[in-house]
């Protein structure tokens, strides 16, 4: 995940005890329509080589558009969960060639699989509906303001 890129954070009302239960629960709503897969958080040496420090859900809508959804664990003793969204390119490979092809096979990609605007309209609106969750601003002008403040963004 780049610096600049865009992580969406929801603030669940209740604890969700695992991904799984959140799979679940995302699942049911969006009438099983994505494929969904748990990766397990890398421990011991292994996560200096693969990078895997956070266990994450992986909801995919084809090889070139995909979100993956974590739970921060220091939340839980607060009695709420934040859900995080960012998106990623399913495919290690077709990663690969947008990120070194530049922008024409980005936009040969795009014509192929198309917009992933209704694809994150559907997982978000899940997320808030069947969760009961709201939208947290963290934009960088409330990350910074927290810093100094030393309120959290998440109240």
């Amino acid at each position: 995940m780049g610096i600049f890129e865009t992580v969406d954070m929801y603030k669940v009302e209740r604890n969700v005890a695992s991904l799984e239960e959140l799979r679940d629960v995302l699942v049911e709503n969006m009438d099983k329509k994505y494929k969904t897969d748990i990766s397990n958080a890398d421990s011991g040496v292994k996560k200096y080589f693969t990078g895997n420090t956070v266990s994450t859900l992986t909801i995919k809508k084809n090889g070139y558009h995909g979100l993956a959804l974590t739970l921060d664990p220091y939340e839980q003793e607060r009695g709420y969960a934040i859900v995080s969204m960012v998106a990623i390119t399913p495919n290690y490979f077709i990663e690969w060639l947008t990120r070194n092809g530049g922008l024409i096979d980005k936009l040969i990609f795009q014509a192929i699989w198309g917009s992933s605007a209704q694809f994150h309209y559907n997982v978000e609106n899940a997320i808030i509906k069947q969760l009961n969750a709201s939208k947290v601003d963290n934009s960088m002008k409330n990350t910074i303001k927290s810093m100094f403040t030393g309120k959290s963004i998440i109240e």
